[in-house]
């Protein structure tokens, strides 16, 4: 059911929220989303039919919604496809169940980013925070599209702005079981390259270590090659080092989350890489989790 259009003029972002029977990682995404102040956005939910509450806690927001329904769909991709087809911002970011905006002003920070970012641009990268566990924290700054897409994700999905119309015309692959994600921006980098970036933290992810790339990592593999190959033509010999060079950050991601050798993978990866935009970690849990 549509709650309310967005009124006025087009939005220039459009929040997509996928749920399916988390309703408290919703009441979490939720209160991130209504907190966002001086932004011009519209926020879309798509429910895949949850029976633990969620919808209760949807209904108690929908009017802050531009578009929403729960009904039954084929997973997680084929959700995310119908909140694009009620997307309409100029931009739209993923902000799944359980993920949070990095503070109340971040679609403000983000519209001035994209304002500051060459005209035409195709997507926008920031940084995000992952919370490996209750008591550490890794900063994730976005790395240049070219060439690392042709290895893996430049940054994390949530924070990733896309541009709605260009995505629209690279979907995601419901095909794809893990890694339709990363296919589906590989094709838009085919289709526009052009991106702008900011190191401002855009957002906060508590998947972590419960992330479908790392649970499957051989079906992350199996999925990204098949797309190197069809979208990049890269050669076998060059997937093969895509592979291995994309399993360090898994292992350096558990190190991390381990408290007992968290502190010293930190300060070993900052030691190897200083002069890129790479990961930094603080200790403590952060008040407000949901």
């Amino acid at each position: 059911m549509r709650a309310r259009d967005a009124a006025g003029s087009r939005p220039l972002i459009t929040v997509i929220t996928v749920v399916f029977n988390n309703r408290d990682g919703f009441a979490g995404t939720a209160a991130s989303v209504c907190e966002q102040k001086d932004a011009s956005f519209e926020w879309v939910v798509i429910d895949g039919g949850s029976t633990d509450g969620t919808v209760d806690l949807i209904k108690a927001h929908a009017e802050h919604m531009a578009f929403w329904v729960s009904e039954r769909d084929s997973g997680i991709y084929d959700a995310m496809n119908k909140g694009l087809a009620n997307a309409k911002g100029e931009f739209c970011v993923f902000m799944n169940s359980g993920d949070r905006f990095a503070g109340s002003d971040t679609l403000h920070k983000v519209a001035e980013a994209i304002e500051e970012s060459p005209p035409g641009i195709g997507m926008l990268l920031g940084a995000a925070l992952f919370e490996l566990s209750p008591s550490y924290r890794y900063v994730q700054k976005p790395r240049p599209m070219t060439p690392y897409v042709m290895h893996s994700v430049p940054t994390s999905h949530q924070a990733m702005y896309f541009r709605t119309e260009l995505h629209k015309q690279a979907l995601f692959d419901p095909g794809i079981r893990i890694a339709a994600d990363y296919d589906a921006i590989c094709r838009m980098y085919k289709l526009n390259p052009l991106a702008g970036y900011t190191d401002e933290v855009i957002a906060h992810v508590w998947r972590g270590l419960e992330s479908n790339s790392i649970r499957h990592p051989l079906a992350n593999i199996k999925d990204m090659a098949r797309t190197q190959r069809r979208v990049f033509g890269l050669s076998y010999p060059q997937i093969a080092a895509s592979a291995f060079k994309r399993a360090l950050p898994v292992v350096a991601f558990r190190l991390m989350s381990n408290p007992m050798t968290a502190g010293v993978t930190g300060r070993l990866i900052s030691f190897l890489r200083p002069s890129q935009a790479q990961p930094s970690a603080t200790t403590g849990s952060e008040p407000g989790r949901p």
